[in-house]
């Protein structure tokens, strides 16, 4: 008897409502992975069986009873007697709910009362009158779907024409498409362009101001070295007048005695000069603070500046710490030589 329930019970459903519970409760049609909507029409009458036997009518028993559970209103069902179930389904509470709610009961009691409670819709005729609503309402289904499938080929010219019309704009987009990718790679390659523009300019930057720096060097390696030359020049063209300012300079010791020297400060970096009228003392332009310490600028009667070795900085200490009248600044070697007048030994 409960079969015949079940299967009126699944009769009765629609065929979403029929699909979601045999896959809730994981039932499977033999030569099917999964049951559909779309297939419920051909696979129905092998669903319905295969849920109404065996181990699958015991998974859609639980799957039913977790619902009956959660439900309050389900629940309560199993709580009343025969004609207080009846006045419910008269009320208007669907028969299938109640039905189901008693039949997915452990009390097997709840289970009897299902199959009574069937035998008296039935005989009272309103089984009848709910199967006939259903297949009333199915045939309204069909109904709507005939006349959806007449819409469906009146309108295939025009879903062909739409058709065409969007597979026209599709190949626009995609041309529009191609062409905004083919502009944003170009703006990146242009881009690109500029960014090594820019690289390269300032590469060229730092290789001018390298070889600025290169050519300054090079330049003050050319100074010192012509200086160098122009001291040995100084020191070759002054070895044959060193013999006669000796000689002179021991006659004139022997006869009147020896001459004093003035004494002299020569600031700069300069081969140890020996000269019979000054007595010269070199000091190096690190050393000017501590000459000035030690008075050395104050005692001498002459102070000497090889410009071209001290910075302007000490040039100008200089220039304020000894008197005018004391202060000689010489800007090239041979104009020391000159005035000198005497041989430097290197």
């Amino acid at each position: 008897m409960s079969r015949q329930v079940w299967k009126w019970i699944y009769e009765m459903m629609s065929d979403e409502d029929l699909v979601g519970l045999a896959n809730a409760a994981r039932v499977k049609v033999p030569g099917f992975r999964n049951v559909t909507v779309e297939q419920s029409r051909i696979l129905r009458p092998r669903l319905i069986q295969s849920m109404s036997t065996g181990k699958d009518l015991t998974r859609v028993k639980q799957a039913m009873d977790d619902h009956a559970t959660e439900c309050e209103r389900c629940s309560s069902y199993r709580h009343k007697t025969q004609p207080e179930l009846l006045q419910d389904i008269d009320s208007g509470d669907n028969p299938i709910k109640v039905l189901t709610s008693l039949l997915t009961s452990a009390d097997s009691g709840k289970q009897m009362l299902a199959e009574l409670l069937f035998e008296t819709l039935q005989s009272s005729g309103r089984l009848a009158d709910m199967t006939n609503k259903v297949a009333e309402v199915r045939r309204e289904i069909d109904l709507h779907e005939a006349i959806h499938s007449n819409l469906m080929k009146q309108n295939d010219e025009q879903s062909k024409m739409i058709k065409k019309y969007e597979e026209r704009i599709g190949k626009l987009e995609k041309a529009e498409a191609i062409f905004n990718e083919t502009k944003a790679q170009l703006d990146e390659k242009i881009k690109q362009l500029h960014a090594n523009l820019e690289e390269q300019l300032e590469q060229m930057e730092e290789e001018r101001a390298r070889w600025e720096e290169e050519r300054a060097g090079l330049l003050s390696q050319l100074a010192e070295k012509q200086a160098l030359l122009d001291q040995k020049s100084w020191v070759a063209s002054a070895v044959v007048e060193v013999a006669a300012d000796t000689e002179a300079s021991d006659g004139l010791s022997a006869e009147s005695g020896q001459a004093s020297k003035t004494p002299v400060v020569l600031v700069g970096k300069s081969p140890t000069v020996a000269s019979a009228n000054y007595e010269i003392k070199t000091v190096e332009v690190h050393q000017v603070e501590q000459a000035f310490e030690q008075n050395l600028f104050q005692e001498a009667d002459q102070v000497w500046v090889l410009t071209y070795e001290a910075p302007l900085g000490t040039q100008r200490k200089l220039r304020r710490g000894v008197e005018r009248e004391r202060l000689r600044e010489f800007h090239t070697l041979k104009e020391l030589q000159r005035h000198i007048g005497s041989v430097s030994n290197v």
